[in-house]
């Protein structure tokens, strides 16, 4: 019996499928400013329940501790925020609609062919269901709420994944699936940062444009250097001013386990996603200046074709994610 095939899934319904928490971003979702944390307080159409009243998002909420409060309206950048009090650890906000917004964004932004599209479409519909579902129990404070976060972000695993498995099949060309890439690593960072800390980027402004003429534009190379090595390089041909650190995360099947830092900057390795996945280096450097001279080490050797994502900051504030690509 011949294998049944997936039926090609339309854009318009990952777009029906997105629609709620659309709306639930524009309805809840502030601006995101410079703010550390917002206090627990009722909000209209939303009351924080006594426990949590005054509290900070994550502080304990019931006499054990085995409770916390999380974010059920608004974000941690504003003054208040209606909250609730769950069990478990669980994520620090329930309000995830920003990044089904940025995942809708990403599926128009890029054309990579049917294929591609075909795979990211199908994969951002999953993720707006599963990222609806961890805020209902988020909401509802169940202990499941950060297994369905954990599940909606080990989709997007499988997402890179595929992709992958589409430039490896002549399905996809490699710089159009290292973008895609990119933007999937953004969705990633969002869910992290909206589950940690209640509000995407960490409280801090994030760009993710990688258009020339933008306020801040960066591009760059990966080259492979022999074994585990390799060589990074990039500029930053725009921006409003000098820029004071940037990241870099490789792909999440790979660690960092050695570095040589570029010329005046102070690196360190640390975990994003998987452990050992992020960059981080400090420094001062002014637009259009060449960053390079630095190289990892990776575990596993990295391969034709790797790719990862640049971030790059101006004191508090993120731009990016930027891709650097495999120079061949």
């Amino acid at each position: 019996m011949p294998a049944r095939r997936r039926p090609n899934v339309p854009e318009d319904r990952v777009r029906r499928a997105l629609r709620p928490l659309l709306l639930a971003a524009l309805l809840c979702a502030p601006a995101f400013a410079d703010a550390a944390s917002c206090v627990c307080a009722d909000r209209d159409g939303c009351t924080t329940p006594p426990a949590c009243a005054d509290a900070v998002p994550g502080d304990a909420c019931s006499p054990d501790g085995r409770s916390a409060c999380r974010i059920t309206l608004g974000s941690s950048a504003d003054p208040t925020c209606c909250c609730t009090c769950g069990r478990g650890p669980g994520p620090r906000s329930c309000v995830f609609a920003p990044v089904i917004g940025r995942a809708n964004g990403a599926l128009g932004a890029l054309d990579c062919g049917r294929a591609a599209t075909r795979a990211m479409t199908a994969a951002l519909e999953d993720l707006a269901l599963r990222l609806g579902r961890a805020e209902r129990a988020c909401r509802d404070g169940s202990r499941q709420a950060s297994r369905l976060v954990n599940g909606a972000r080990r989709r997007l695993e499988r997402l890179r994944r595929k992709l992958v498995k589409l430039v490896e099949r002549g399905k996809a060309t490699a710089e159009c699936a290292a973008r895609l890439g990119s933007a999937v690593d953004a969705l990633d960072a969002d869910v992290d940062d909206i589950a940690a800390r209640g509000m995407p980027g960490g409280g801090t402004p994030v760009t993710t444009t990688t258009l020339p003429g933008s306020a801040v534009w960066c591009q760059g190379t990966l080259a492979r250097a022999g074994g585990f090595a390799l060589d990074v390089a990039f500029t930053c041909p725009g921006g409003p001013g000098v820029f004071t650190a940037f990241g870099i995360r490789v792909p999440s099947r790979h660690q960092i386990t050695a570095f040589t830092p570029p010329s005046g900057f102070t690196c360190e390795i640390r975990t994003w996603t998987t452990p050992n996945d992020y960059w981080s280096c400090t420094g001062a450097f002014a637009p259009g200046t060449p960053v390079d001279g630095g190289r990892l080490v990776l575990d596993p050797a990295p391969s034709a074709g790797i790719a990862a994502s640049l971030w790059v900051l101006q004191g508090p504030a993120r731009f990016g994610a930027f891709s650097l690509l495999d120079a061949g």
